[in-house]
């Protein structure tokens, strides 16, 4: 019986990147011997990625060359690490204060209504975390809920956890389709059902907002509507009947569009940073899946928010009298107003203001090419 270990003369992909080694062709009496390729096979070697390497005068008919390595891609953004968040840190827990957020979206009153004054602690949930977890929903706040849409239709459980609202974060394809589990919650339940219909992740910063709003201004409601008595602008709770509100964020499989608006409302109302805020979630939905475009989106978010709080802090205590250019229907300044002699001075070609020379200064004249033929 013979045996071979030939190489296949069909298929040259199989040897892309390496060279031919020899065969041998022998029979059980027979010498070995080496057998080369025939002159039909073809063998292609793996060649250096263009990106890296340097243009050579044999490369191109072209008179120009690479003066230096470039890449044929569009560069790409830095990855963001979120670190391993440990329970019992400060980045666990959340306190309230009024200091870190915007005083023209929230009073003090409407932060302790929603917040309760309660800090809240991240239950570590990645210890014992099976499959079946995905499923249900788990709590990140005492009154904010993440979990999947299979979720709603349990009217058990939403009723057991006092769920009162619903935000269905979806696919824009799906604007007009109607969920029946959501409608049933909410004929069955009395629950408020809101939806957020976006495209892809980047498109959810324009959203963040307006789900705050929603979350704030139902806690805000359920706990007027069980307000006891009014005095003097104040209202009372009777503590031992209070039932709060309880919003429950959902998506396809509660691990990306609504974790996003999760650590979204943590960041707006908590004033925490975007890697805290990733953090607080993931420990406590294990399952959450935060990708680069979803990361840069909330980080995004958060400098929206920090501009927010800076300029409503530095607004606060300023007496409107004191900008009277604006009062009296002031134009708005040009930019030359504000450049000095020198800057004035600096124009390129169209006769504008170059204002940003001072970072062109000192840097060494470059050409990406060069003419092979003045070498």
């Amino acid at each position: 019986m013979q045996a071979y270990l030939s190489m296949s003369t069909r298929d040259p992909r199989a040897y892309c990147g390496r060279l031919p080694a020899p065969s041998f062709h022998h029979c059980a009496n027979e010498t070995p011997h080496p057998t080369h390729p025939k002159p039909h096979q073809q063998f292609v070697t793996q060649e250096e990625p263009a990106s890296r390497r340097m243009e050579t005068p044999g490369d191109s008919v072209s008179n120009s060359i690479a003066a230096a390595p470039y890449s044929l891609r569009p560069p790409s953004p830095p990855y963001i690490p979120i670190p391993i968040a440990f329970k019992q840190t400060s980045d666990s827990i959340l306190v309230p204060s009024y200091e870190n957020v915007d005083a023209s979206s929230l009073t003090i009153d409407d932060l302790r209504i929603i917040t309760r004054n309660k800090n809240q602690t991240a239950i570590d949930r990645s210890v014992g975390w099976n499959y079946e977890a995905r499923r249900k929903a788990q709590s990140i706040l005492d009154f904010l809920y993440l979990g999947p849409l299979s979720v709603v239709r349990d009217a058990e459980w939403l009723a057991k956890e006092g769920i009162t609202m619903i935000i269905i974060a979806r696919h824009v394809a799906f604007a007009q389709t109607r969920i029946m589990s959501a409608e049933n919650a909410s004929k069955l339940l009395g629950i408020a059902v809101e939806y957020l219909n976006v495209a892809d992740n980047l498109e959810l910063i324009r959203g963040f907002p307006a789900v705050v709003k929603k979350i704030n201004d139902h806690l805000i409601e359920v706990y007027r509507q069980q307000a006891v008595s009014v005095e003097h602008d104040q209202m009372f709770i009777n503590d031992d009947r209070f039932k709060g509100g309880k919003v429950l964020l959902v998506c396809d499989t509660g691990n990306d569009r609504s974790a996003f608006m999760a650590a979204a409302y943590i960041m707006a109302v908590y004033g925490k940073d975007m890697i805290s805020s990733v953090q607080f979630v993931s420990l406590q939905r294990f399952s959450v899946n935060f990708d680069e475009d979803g990361k840069r989106t909330l980080q995004a978010y958060g400098d929206i928010l920090a501009a927010q709080k800076d300029v409503s802090t530095a607004t606060r205590h300023v007496p409107r009298e004191q900008n009277p250019e604006r009062q009296q229907g002031g134009g708005k300044r040009g930019i030359d107003t504000t450049l000095d002699e020198g800057e004035r001075m600096v124009v390129d070609a169209s006769g504008g203001f170059v204002t940003d020379w001072d970072r062109y200064q000192g840097r060494p004249s470059f050409a990406p090419f060069i003419d092979r033929t003045q070498t």
